[in-house]
């Protein structure tokens, strides 16, 4: 804990270089004009955590927008303009994003999820082949071996756990049953 701490208290005070925008007290790192305040900060951090926790979490958190930052930067230095400008895109996003919200709404609050008993048996007796089985659900094999037929292997190839164990099951049975 002391490691992670001695860490977290060099990284702050080695961050805190800039204060421009920020006093000194309030900011917690940066990253050429971009700054992370105290505040910002912990509004990222979850309540009720242990101490080793709480500071694992700040210095995650810490790092994680440090790499945000750079890489964020670099793509407005490499980027042409047309690129960035993401003004378009946004708006498009946000309207996608509302119509979701108002669909979902509206869904909600016209959606009768309550079906009776009597709907679900009139369903049934009107769609009877949507009920018929296209398959087996199970398929069964059965033998009835003599009393004193040995039956050490016989007891663990039904469980049919091996590749070969239903092909010895069905010659077995086809000598012995």
């Amino acid at each position: 804990m002391s490691k992670t701490f001695f860490f977290l208290f060099s990284f702050l005070i080695l961050s805190c270089t800039n204060t421009n925008q920020l006093e000194q007290s309030e900011l917690v790192a940066s990253v050429n004009e971009a700054s992370l305040s105290r505040d910002e900060l912990i509004k990222h951090i979850p309540e009720g955590l242990t101490t080793e926790d709480s500071l694992a979490c700040i210095e995650q958190y810490i790092q994680t927008w440090t790499k945000e930052q750079v890489v964020l930067q670099k793509a407005e230095e490499i980027l042409p303009e047309e690129s960035k400008d993401v003004a378009q895109r946004l708006e498009n996003y946000r309207k996608s994003l509302l119509i979701y919200a108002y669909e979902q709404a509206y869904l909600e609050d016209r959606l009768d999820t309550i079906v009776s008993e009597k709907e679900v048996t009139e369903y049934y007796t009107n769609h009877p082949k949507d009920f018929t089985l296209k398959g087996y659900i199970i398929k069964g094999y059965f033998a009835q071996f003599p009393d004193s037929i040995d039956n050490t292997n016989l007891n663990s190839w039904y469980r049919l756990k091996e590749t070969d164990d239903y092909i010895n099951l069905k010659s077995f049975s086809q000598l012995n049953a």
